[in-house]
């Protein structure tokens, strides 16, 4: 009998049958369709059938055996095609029927030695022959004669007597005693030796796969995985016994190696040794493995092994909880390219999950109940099998819906253990296990697909192990209100997952178990929440929609907190502007900006108008906040509120542009009294900051405030710029310009204010000029209303501003905003115009220099500007004859009348006959164009000259 070297949870294959043959000693074997075929010494070919799934194994007695030859049967070869055999015996070859045993051919090619099929599936009519002198040769079936012939290519021959031969498409591979070398048919040139590749203890080449073949190499005989192109697969090596090797047999995903006293068994995938058989029944003469069976022999002996189901080695390996032995096992024999891998692979997850679940592997069970290649990260199992070892996590009437087992939970499991302090730590470990399925298991049903399934009942993936089979279907959203509940009441349970819990009610999921709200309750009251986490109980009410509730707890909190505690505040905010109830914001706001003032400008900013109206909020603001003894805060609060729906929101309406800036005079003067003097004004640094902003505001030509408005509040105050800047917005340019160059004595910002205002302000500033030098000239005039000794003073006064008046008008005098008639108009009749000339320079001058300098330019301006119109009209003329010149040519036609013109409509010669003559010199006969052919299209090219010359 074979006696199994490693046997244990890893043997991949194991003892069915052995069967002793008495009457001959075998020397020969292969199999094909469900036949086994055996050749003895004598020269006799049996043939037996195969039972695989029968006790029995094979026939008591060959079905047919057939005198071959009289000398033994060394090889016997199952074609790959049909049932034929090729039988090598007394060193020639025979073609054999595989049903009768009959020879259909016996093959004259030389002293055979050996034979090799083509393993190409391509090429499998072929077969390599090795004569004794060498030479190899290849014979190919002809289906038509059902015979095999020789090729017509030359015999192959080699310098050493090569020890292994594989034969793979157009390539042929062997090794000698010292080295390997490769043939490529398609070249026909000599064979290739690879240095790479040392000679091994036992030489052997196998084909493995289409595009591999497995070479031994070095003397530890290691094996190696190469290609057709002779380069390595990136694979581990094998590492087989160090003995001469008998044959090499694949069975995916094994490797068989068959040596004279045991055989070896390696997976392909890691080249991992899976089994290493002894065989005591003598030296081994071959080995075939086929549909999942081993079949070797000895002389007088064979021996049947099965292959053990993967499952049931899987099985046994969770029996001892042995799970990283299971998963090599689940590795070796699904491969990732099986179509059924992933399903497969989460069936065994599942169930190494449970296995670990029952011995108290906590946290090995949940890294297995989790899939990292998933979306969701967890595995389709029913998770009320596991909330089942978790009674007093479940609603209540939701009790009936769950099967349970008093002898199967989580107290069972950790119970077994003595020591108490493993029994607190298993403990923690099985929480943390279900916190962490459950939040997962959250997850993956909130996603967007499921939400077609909320009414349908679910379908999951069933262990064998599961502790709690469940008996009853349940709809996703039923599952879902189960999953929350769960990981509340665990979250309440265990105290280290108070802050899952907090997010759990304050993250943006929705809740799915909102029904139990009541149950839930009363759980966090039992647990008294709201005392050692008052939080807790606000986030609470919030996910559940108590949304007044938990208003009203975030303000006693804040009320019970140190001053300026942001939470409370933060969270009031944030949920006035989620809900967008006016009511509410008008009932919940004032608490929270008197506790902490910053929360103001964010919800200021973040409140839509729709909700709370600008006009609403700031009724709320000046009534509904502060007291009546403090309106300065309730100002400062308006006044942040107002920059941010002008800066920010673009508010346009001009009412509150004028609130704001009231805010900002009224602070001003709350500074400064009005009453001040310009000249006494002085702002401290709180108040330049609020003059700039102040500034800033009403110099912006977005902002949308009413200049008139404005001026009535500024007017007569030590806000003087300003007053005159609004004067000049509200077009009261007279005002202006008089507190400038009368209030200020500052007649270049009196310059500039006319510049940059087109409202001919000039003008008016010279007749405030001259209404200043009128009423100082009438006063000295008058003597009786003039002291004596001021008489000098008024004097030089009086010429300071005729001096004033005559740089104005020389400097202004051919300026478009100075109206000349204005002018003359108010210059009196007592100025003279004489022109003096001054003895020390020569210059000539006049008493009025500024009013000669003003009527010389004027004329000059005049005269310029009439010229300019003169030669404005006159080169319009000259362009308009031009243009009636250029229409009057493109509208004449010239043309020459002889006997050959013809008409453009009827085409008869012209003649002396009437013509009507087009712009484009076509000519037509008038009576053609009389019969309806009308004048301003021409007959031959349809244009249309009335739309030609009218452009």
């Amino acid at each position: 009998m074979a006696q199994m070297l490693n046997k244990g949870i890893e043997d991949v294959y194991k003892f069915k049958k052995e069967i002793k043959i008495t009457n001959f000693k075998i020397n020969a074997m292969d199999e094909s369709n469900n036949n086994l075929y055996l050749g003895d010494q004598n020269g006799k070919l049996y043939k037996y059938t195969i039972y695989r799934k029968s006790t029995e194994f094979l026939s008591e007695n060959p079905t047919i055996s057939k005198q071959l030859c009289n000398q033994k049967i060394d090889l016997i070869k199952a074609l790959p095609f049909g049932k034929d055999l090729l039988v090598i015996a007394n060193s020639q070859l025979f073609h054999v029927d595989g049903d009768s045993l009959q020879t259909k051919q016996q093959i004259n090619v030389g002293s055979i030695v050996n034979l090799y099929l083509n393993e190409a599936s391509t090429h499998k009519n072929e077969v390599l022959v090795q004569l004794k002198n060498n030479k190899l040769i290849i014979l190919e079936f002809n289906i038509n004669t059902g015979e095999f012939v020789s090729e017509k290519q030359p015999i192959l021959s080699l310098s050493d007597t090569p020890l292994t031969v594989a034969f793979l498409a157009n390539m042929i591979y062997y090794g000698t005693k010292k080295e390997y070398f490769r043939i490529d048919l398609n070249k026909k040139t000599a064979p290739d030796s690879l240095p790479s590749m040392n000679i091994a203890f036992s030489p052997q080449i196998k084909v493995t796969d289409n595009d591999e073949l497995l070479i031994l190499v070095t003397n530890n005989n290691t094996g190696l995985l190469i290609g057709r192109d002779c380069n390595l697969k990136p694979r581990a090596t094998f590492e087989p016994l160090v003995r001469p090797i008998v044959q090499i047999q694949v069975q995916k995903p094994y490797l068989i190696i068959l040596y004279e006293n045991c055989f070896q068994i390696f997976n392909m995938q890691d080249s991992k040794k899976m089994q290493e058989t002894e065989i005591q029944l003598g030296p081994a003469k071959r080995i075939i493995a086929s549909q999942g069976n081993i079949i070797y022999a000895t002389q007088q002996k064979l021996v049947m092994l099965e292959e053990i189901p993967f499952e049931t080695r899987i099985n046994e390996c969770f029996k001892s909880c042995k799970i990283e032995e299971a998963m090599a096992i689940f590795s070796q024999s699904v491969t990732k390219d099986n179509p059924s891998y992933k399903d497969k692979e989460e069936a065994f997850n599942i169930d190494a999950a449970w296995n670990l679940l029952q011995v108290g592997k906590f946290r090995e069970a949940s890294a297995r109940f989790e899939n990292r290649d998933s979306m969701t990260y967890i595995r389709d199992f029913d998770i009320r099998e596991l909330l089942a070892l978790f009674r007093d996590l479940i609603p209540t009437d939701m009790l009936g819906k769950i099967t349970f087992d008093n002898l199967k939970n989580i107290q069972v499991i950790i119970g077994r253990q003595q020591d108490q302090q493993v029994k607190e730590f298993m403990e923690r470990e099985a929480y943390e296990m279900l916190v962490n399925i459950l939040e997962r298991m959250r997850i993956k049903y909130s996603k967007p697909q499921y939400k077609q399934f909320a009414n349908q009942k679910m379908t999951y993936n069933i262990s064998q192990y599961t502790l709690v089979r469940q008996e009853k279907d349940l709809e996703l959203s039923e599952l879902q209100k189960l999953i929350d509940f769960a990981l509340i009441k665990v979250c309440l349970k265990r105290k280290e997952y108070s802050k899952k819990l907090c997010d759990l009610f304050r993250g943006k999921e929705p809740i799915n178990c909102k029904y139990y709200y009541d149950e839930i309750h009363k759980a966090l009251l039992a647990d008294q929440i709201d005392q050692k986490d008052p939080q807790i109980i606000a986030f609470f009410y919030e996910k559940f929609d108590r949304i007044k509730d938990a208003l009203e707890r975030w303000k006693i909190i804040g009320s019970q907190m140190q001053s300026k505690y942001e939470t409370p505040c933060k969270e009031t905010i944030r949920i006035l502007l989620e809900q967008e109830d006016s009511k509410r914001i008008i009932e919940y706001l004032p608490w929270v900006i008197k506790k902490n003032y910053d929360f103001a400008r964010q919800f200021f900013k973040d409140v839509k108008e729709s909700v709370m109206p600008p006009e609403q909020m700031l009724n709320l603001i000046s009534d509904g906040i502060y007291q009546p003894n403090e309106y300065s805060l309730a100002d400062k609060l308006a006044e942040i509120y107002l920059e941010i729906i002008i800066t920010q929101k673009k508010v346009a309406e001009s009412r509150f542009h004028n609130k704001l800036a009231i805010i900002y005079i009224n602070n001003l003067f709350n500074i400064i009294p009005k009453d001040t003097k310009f000249e006494a004004a002085r702002l401290t640094e709180s108040g330049k900051k609020i003059y700039e902003k102040f500034k800033a505001f009403y110099t912006d030509p977005n902002s949308n405030y009413e200049p008139s408005f404005l001026l009535e509040k500024v007017q007569n105050s030590w806000l003087i710029q300003e007053e005159i800047y609004f004067c000049g917005k509200s077009k009261k340019h007279i005002e202006a310009l008089r507190k400038l160059i009368v209030d200020l004595n500052s007649h270049s910002e009196a310059e500039n204010y006319c510049l940059q205002n087109n409202d001919m302000t000039l003008t008016t500033m010279f007749h405030i000029y001259m209404d200043i030098y009128l009423s100082a000239k009438d006063l000295l005039l008058n003597k009786d209303k003039v002291d004596i000794t001021k008489r000098e003073e008024f004097t030089n006064f009086h010429q300071t501003w005729l001096n004033r008046i005559n740089i104005f008008l020389k400097k202004y005098s051919t300026h478009p905003q100075l109206d000349t008639l204005e002018v003359l108009k108010r210059i009196p009749d007592d100025w003279v115009l004489q022109e003096f000339t001054s003895q020390s320079s020569g210059e000539s001058f006049t008493a009025n220099d500024g009013l000669y300098s003003f009527l010389t330019q004027t004329i000059s301006s005049s005269l310029h500007n009439r010229r300019q119109v003169s030669c404005a009209k006159n080169l319009s003329e000259m362009d308009l004859q031009n243009v009636k010149y250029n229409l009057t040519n493109a509208k004449k036609a010239y043309v020459r009348i002889s006997e050959e013109k013809k008409c453009a409509i009827c085409h008869k010669s012209i003649g002396d006959k009437t013509v009507c003559v087009y712009p484009n010199a076509v000519v037509a006969d008038q009576k053609c164009v009389s019969n309806g052919q009308s004048l301003t299209i021409c007959p031959l090219t349809n244009q249309d000259f009335e739309k030609t010359f009218r452009g």
